[in-house]
């Protein structure tokens, strides 16, 4: 059973493209046995492979974590071939973001490029993809969150276009 991550990282002062803005994402494998964390791509997940989401503050001097809310978002997931059975390889098809401040700095294999520099960070959750999605089978993820900074109370649409994940042998 592999373990992995998927970092989301968003920057308050992107530049727009038709008034939402895009989510830097990258997926990590966690090899074990004191091995390094390498940056990977989400294909050939097994049954108990497990997955943990995490959103990252990556706006340059990021005055506080306090200064950015979640207010809404998801992780969807849908079948990319004609007559796939399964829409997610995990249990759920939508993994809901949680809502609030970030509480916790942190850092990321992903985005803190080799450095110890940590950011501000929302953990997503942990799922594990179930047995009848190996197969192979393809999925698209979608990822929408919406954040508000306080300081002057402007909300902004983050969005990642459809990535697509690979189950089994693909």
């Amino acid at each position: 059973m592999a373990t992995y991550t998927w970092d989301l990282g968003f920057d308050w002062n992107a530049v727009s493209k038709g008034g939402q803005y895009y989510l830097q994402n990258g997926f990590v494998q966690f090899p074990g046995s004191g091995a390094p964390p390498s940056p990977g791509t989400p294909v050939n997940l097994q049954p108990g492979d497990t997955v943990t989401f995490f959103l990252y503050n990556l706006t340059p001097q990021a005055a506080t974590p306090a200064d950015y809310n979640v207010d809404s978002g998801s992780i969807t997931f849908k079948a990319a071939e004609e007559g796939q059975t399964r829409d997610s390889p995990f249990d759920e098809a939508t993994i809901p973001v949680p809502i609030g401040l970030s509480t916790n700095t942190s850092w990321s294999t992903i985005f803190s490029g080799g450095t110890n520099q940590s950011f501000p960070q929302w953990p997503l959750g942990q799922y594990s993809i179930v047995a009848d999605a190996s197969l192979p089978s393809y999925y698209l993820m979608s990822v929408s969150i919406t954040i508000t900074y306080y300081p002057d109370n402007s909300v902004k649409k983050f969005i990642v276009d459809p990535e697509m994940v690979v189950g089994g042998a693909g």
